[in-house]
């Protein structure tokens, strides 16, 4: 007759103690979102009825992802699970210069390309951002490229911004501010074009 006779639980205790001091504890998930950091107020009684909608923010696809990407060099990337974004990043992007351009120009009527527009528009935005990306030695650089429309197809105005803004290395916070600061600084320049338009008597 074979005789199985189970371990004592002390034994089997100790074995999964072992075996939990072998797994490497995770790294805690840090989430962030892109901020509204409003602005100097530079519009008037006029620019407070504008109606404008940010119609259609492009990404390039490798940004579009949850993991917040860092760029090393040239040609690499970083890609961390441990710091995330809160929200999809073409809708935080619109949503802040949405909101940021509304700041800048007082009106409360700037809609994202997901919101249903209640009234006529005065002005259309497109932006292409060719890069917002934060880099390893220090900062946050934007390539963007912007088209103000009167109506929903004649072209009034068009700009590319290049910028870069330093940042405190490796500190993903300091990342993600510089990249809403990109955002504000993208605001100010479309706001500026369209107060420009205003002010200089050319509603059209």
């Amino acid at each position: 007759m074979i005789v199985v006779r189970s371990a004592p639980r002390s034994a089997i205790l100790a074995l999964v103690l072992v075996l939990a001091a072998c797994v490497p504890p995770q790294k805690p998930i840090s989430y962030y979102n892109l901020a509204v950091l409003g602005g100097e107020k530079k519009g008037d009684a006029r620019t407070a009825r504008l109606r404008i909608q940010v119609r259609e923010v492009s990404l390039p696809q490798y940004l579009d992802r949850s993991q917040i990407v860092v760029r090393t060099s040239l040609n690499r990337y970083t890609v961390s699970d441990s710091h995330t974004w809160l929200e999809q990043l073409p809708a935080a992007v619109a949503r802040v210069l949405a909101e940021d351009i509304g700041a800048r120009l007082g009106t409360p009527s700037v809609y994202t390309p997901s919101q249903m527009v209640p009234y006529k528009l005065d002005y259309l935005v497109d932006v292409d951002i060719f890069r917002l990306e934060p880099v390893a030695d220090g900062a946050v650089e934007l390539d963007a490229r912007w088209h103000l429309f009167r109506g929903t197809s004649r072209v009034v105005d068009s700009r590319r911004l290049r910028l870069r803004i330093p940042v405190t290395a490796g500190e993903y916070e300091a990342y993600v501010a510089g990249m809403s600061d990109a955002l504000a600084r993208l605001a100010d320049d479309i706001a500026e074009a369209i107060l420009a338009r205003r002010k200089g008597g050319r509603s059209s």
